[in-house]
């Protein structure tokens, strides 16, 4: 950093220009808690430190690259231009290992700006020209407080489309509606039934999470769903899309693994006289799971103990299953709410001759995610064969 002279504001480090974070390394060691006094600091190795050692300095990005969408409370996270990390098809830092985060990536925060001023940004967009401000940490993350207005260039990402399904084959998707309820309205139905017509082709089998009952968030003892998923089945269908019928069955109903949490649905089906039977899990969320910026490093995984326990009892119905017919097609699709490379992963795959396929894991590395949070691509959302 240069000072110009008394009184005059400095000029800002450039990040990516002046100074590299380290890619994907966060914190190289195990210190517990970086505060205390034994933890080395090291900010040529730990990304953790070297945004440390700037806190509070004016700090700037230059046609900063956006690999995540401006959260809800105007975030943008962006990475410096020529970040080395794996990147997305999409452009976005891929987070591929516990030992592989996205540790160059800095937050720009609204906080200095003029209330919803941020613009909208998405993976794939540049932040053009130079950003800059003081580099502050909060809620467990670095960000540069940026002034004025960022500008956006868009960089073209749209949603996409499934392949068309070949002839005589099973489409079966994983499909999260982010808590949908009646009051949702219209328009919300009517988008969602045309992701699901138009997107994903209308997939023979739908495992669907986060449909909410007929109350919505209201605790008040409803737990009948049919006002909601009449009007999903409603709008899908005149989009121009068609519904199988169900026969809902539970995965180990009477497990306390699931309780406080979702319970995993099985339907029975023929399709050109072969059995499939299709299990939509939604497991524990990572609620409570240490920050990847934040004190303790490494972060502690706390909520994994309820993942396992509940993969365990998925799998042992995969495997009583083939037991009975070891022919049966199973497929086991949806929001894991853990990476492919994950222990939670492992368990549902399982081993032998009852092994299942983690779909994501069949993928490239840069398009193994299915979900964009605090600037890091990665994998909740599977598909098991």
């Amino acid at each position: 950093m240069t000072v110009t002279g008394s009184g005059e504001v400095p000029e800002p480090v450039v990040l990516g220009l002046d100074r590299v974070a380290p890619q994907q390394t966060i914190e190289e060691g195990d210190p517990k808690s970086v505060e205390y006094d034994e933890a080395q600091f090291r900010p040529g190795t730990d990304a953790i430190d070297f945004y440390e050692s700037m806190e509070g300095m004016q700090v700037a990005v230059t046609d900063a690259q956006v690999v995540g969408p401006t959260a809800s409370f105007g975030e943008v996270p962006v990475v410096p231009e020529g970040t080395a990390a794996v990147r997305s098809g999409a452009d976005g830092v891929v987070y591929s290992g516990y030992d592989a985060p996205n540790a160059a990536r800095v937050q720009i925060d609204d906080l200095l700006l003029p209330s919803d001023s941020m613009p909208q940004a998405d993976v794939g967009d540049t932040l053009t020209g130079t950003v800059s401000g003081p580099l502050d940490y909060s809620f467990a993350n670095f960000t540069l407080l940026a002034s004025p207005v960022p500008t956006v260039e868009d960089g073209g990402l749209e949603a996409e489309v499934a392949a068309a399904p070949k002839r005589r084959d099973l489409s079966v998707a994983s499909f999260n509606v982010e808590n949908l309820d009646p009051g949702d309205g219209k328009a919300t139905f009517d988008r969602l039934a045309g992701q699901v017509v138009d997107n994903l082709r209308s997939p023979d089998v739908i495992a669907v999470e986060e449909m909410q009952d007929n109350s919505g968030p209201a605790d008040d003892g409803t737990v009948d769903s049919s006002a909601t998923t009449d009007a999903l089945i409603e709008a899908i269908v005149a989009a121009g899309g068609a519904l199988l019928t169900e026969s809902p069955g539970r995965v180990a109903p009477d497990s306390a693994d699931f309780e406080g949490s979702r319970k995993p649905l099985v339907g029975e089906y023929r399709f050109h006289g072969q059995r499939v039977f299709v299990a939509a899990v939604h497991l524990s969320s990572k609620g409570g799971d240490d920050p990847l910026f934040g004190r303790w490093q490494q972060p502690v995984r706390g909520s994994e103990a309820d993942r396992h326990a509940q993969a365990q009892e998925v799998r042992g119905f995969v495997d009583d299953l083939l037991a009975a017919d070891p022919e049966a097609n199973v497929v086991i699709a949806g929001d894991v709410n853990d990476f492919e490379f994950s222990q939670t992963a492992d368990i549902l795959v399982g081993s032998g001759d009852t092994a299942l396929t983690d779909l994501p894991r069949t993928l490239p590395e840069q398009e193994r995610w299915t979900y964009v949070y605090e600037g890091n691509s990665q994998v909740l959302d599977h598909i098991l064969i």
